[in-house]
């Protein structure tokens, strides 16, 4: 069951024992429910560090010399990112890999906060290309990991620029559709080569318990780079709201370091208090013009906010203090994307 359910293919497997004729044994049967040949999927969302977000794809399902095939379009815009891609992706049923995968993607990522403290520019990031990988999912326990090689181009108004290829391979836990407090287990490392030529590996992970209304979760996340990384591969404290008190993508560097305390209070009315105190270092901060090489940096921040499910997502209000003065106001409407 757990590898039908991997495939991508099935929205349910029902197994059951059932007698056929009393001279007969029983009989092992299994009804599966396929998803749809043709599917779209969407979503919109809003938050004060990027904007609105809008996110949608559409996937068909075809049969290639008896083999199920997976054609798929996506794309993603906000007010950092607009991408898109075109993908093939072939089931299987055997031991991993899960799948088998191919495609190509545009992309264009702003960076919003090259040097905050120096008044430094928006640059932006362009990429082009296509990757052919294999992935691997486990249901229980709920793991997954991918193994891809992309080759693509790379410009930039600030920072290296080029053609661009080599693996990446990541493995860890499924994430959850709403994570409220800590981070899934995650190690992933790649290597490029070409004109633009880096190393960039990642390791986080938390560790959660929950004593009756309270939860909280201790975590750690530790990201570095070496070589011509670009300014969109670079590691931020203010990334996927890392550090409470900084904005998206603040505090670009070579390496960075963080770790935190999480806490998650139910409260009426179907909503969560939750509380985040979370500190860390950026080593070689950004310059003005791009390059690396600042010095290394404490930081530190703590935030409160509540949230509210409803049936359109999630609602989130609240208020962010960082040890470098930053005060801001928190708002998230929507699923995170």
């Amino acid at each position: 069951m757990d590898r039908l359910y991997a495939t991508g293919l099935f929205d349910g497997v029902w197994p059951s024992v059932e007698d056929t004729t009393p001279s007969e044994r029983p009989s092992w049967v299994v009804r599966a429910e396929t998803v749809s040949r043709i599917s779209a999927e969407g979503a919109v969302g809003f938050d004060n560090d990027r904007g609105g977000r809008i996110w949608g794809a559409v996937q068909g399902i075809g049969m290639g010399s008896s083999i199920p095939v997976q054609l798929g379009l996506e794309g993603l815009a906000n007010g950092i990112e607009h991408s898109g891609a075109i993908s093939l992706r072939v089931p299987s049923l055997g031991h991993p890999p899960t799948a088998w995968s191919a495609g190509g993607f545009l992309a264009e990522s702003a960076i919003p906060f090259l040097a905050p403290d120096l008044g430094g520019g928006n640059p932006e990031v362009r990429r082009s290309g296509g990757w052919l990988g294999a992935e691997w999912l486990r249901i229980q326990p709920a793991l997954e990991g991918a193994a891809v090689f992309r080759a693509e181009r790379i410009r930039s108004d600030a920072g290296p620029h080029g053609a661009s290829f080599g693996p990446l391979v990541r493995i860890g836990a499924v994430p959850r559709l709403v994570e409220v407090i800590g981070t899934p287990l995650s190690v992933e490392g790649e290597a490029r080569f070409g004109d633009v030529r880096y190393r960039r590996a990642r390791i986080k992970g938390s560790v959660a318990r929950s004593l009756g209304p309270l939860a909280l979760a201790v975590l750690g996340d530790v990201e570095g780079a070496s070589g011509d990384v670009p300014l969109d591969a670079a590691p931020a404290m203010g990334t996927e709201l890392l550090v409470p008190g900084l904005r998206w993508g603040e505090r670009r560097g070579k390496a960075r370091a963080v770790a935190g305390l999480d806490l998650a209070y139910s409260v009426p009315l179907q909503g969560t208090l939750r509380v985040r105190l979370r500190g860390g270092v950026i080593a070689d901060e950004t310059r003005t013009d791009g390059s690396f090489g600042r010095a290394s940096d404490w930081l530190g921040g703590a935030g409160v906010s509540g949230l509210w499910w409803t049936p359109y997502g999630r609602v989130e209000a609240g208020f962010e203090a960082g040890t470098a003065g930053d005060r801001r106001l928190l708002v998230r409407l929507g699923q995170d994307f």
